[in-house]
């Protein structure tokens, strides 16, 4: 299906939000404005938990980074 990931590994395991650079709306055929805005509203909040969860990652490994250059 489109705008759905197939590969499980791209996915964020905690939202089940596909990592992709284009929207998947564009290939979705909503029945109302309600349920895109719903699709939409649920779509942001996955990619801002994919967000946060990317930060804490890029932390770790700046940390890491750190941590070997001084040793």
């Amino acid at each position: 299906l489109e705008g759905q990931n197939p590969n499980p590994q791209t996915a964020n395991p905690q939202t089940g939000a596909a990592i992709s650079g284009t929207p998947a709306t564009i290939s979705q055929n909503f029945q109302s404005k309600e349920e895109e805005i719903a699709y939409l509203e649920n779509e942001l909040k996955a990619m801002e938990e994919e967000k946060k969860w990317l930060e804490r990652e890029m932390e770790q490994i700046r940390k890491r980074l750190e941590e070997l250059k001084k040793s």
